[in-house]
């Protein structure tokens, strides 16, 4: 087995409205875990962020995780009509001169929806820069975060907790929109990555823990046992990731 380099593209950190007494609380126990999984570092973003305000929680997350190498910030984006958040070519040059190089969309959460109308300039200048978006898939329906990958072909879309019981209606998107990647961390059916890969490569599937809410341990298996090639282990483990930061 290869000395495999894990990056996290899917983590959440901060106090939160409800926790789990055995979920990781605090930074030191989200490392804790990290050093237990063998995990180098997490792109994560702030609780605060998803359930109180996406702007307050941002500035809180650079605040928290500081200079932390293996804390790498991601932040909670909406459209500016509101007046919540700057217009959205200046939110992502901030984004960018604070070292912040991917986006999260809560789209039902939120309710920002994801038409052109609300969404198409934030997304549009977020494509300009390749900064990717993540959206968890509870928060739409696919074929959505498919009209939003074949409007925007150059933005890199990241579908977060997509099941493995959902390839029927997933493989004809992914196959339409190149620049659709999945997160890992509810892909576990029997020989998940290798059908995947077989069908698509290794580059768009990304190692994601759901953390705090679920256990490394799965997705990490996943992606130490499959039968795949070393180079795929290494795409999936964390290279993809690092690709589109």
């Amino acid at each position: 087995m290869p000395n495999l380099a894990f990056y996290d593209c899917n983590c959440m950190i901060g106090t939160r409205q409800w926790r789990h007494r055995c979920q990781p609380a605090t930074l030191a126990d989200f490392r804790a875990d990290f050093d237990y999984y063998d995990i180098q570092a997490a792109l994560v973003y702030h609780a605060a962020a998803r359930e109180y305000s996406p702007d307050y929680g941002n500035r809180l997350l650079l605040r928290e995780i500081g200079d932390d190498p293996r804390l790498l910030p991601q932040w909670v984006v909406l459209p500016a009509h509101t007046g919540e958040m700057a217009p959205a070519e200046e939110l992502v040059a901030e984004m960018l001169g604070l070292g912040v190089r991917a986006a999260r969309l809560f789209p039902r959460a939120h309710q920002t929806g994801l038409s052109p109308e609300a969404c198409g300039d934030l997304f549009a200048a977020l494509e300009a820069k390749h900064i990717p978006l993540f959206i968890d898939a509870a928060e739409l329906e696919l074929t959505a975060a498919y009209e939003v990958a074949r409007r925007h072909p150059e933005l890199p879309v990241v579908l977060c907790g997509v099941y493995w019981d959902k390839d029927r209606q997933l493989f004809p998107l992914l196959e339409r929109a190149p620049n659709l990647h999945l997160d890992t961390w509810a892909y576990q059916n029997h020989r998940a990555y290798e059908v995947f890969v077989r069908h698509f490569g290794s580059e768009r599937l990304l190692f994601g823990t759901n953390l705090p809410h679920r256990s490394p341990g799965a997705a990490r298996m996943m992606t130490c046992y499959e039968d795949l090639s070393e180079q795929d282990r290494r795409h999936i483990a964390g290279e993809n990731l690092l690709r589109l930061l």
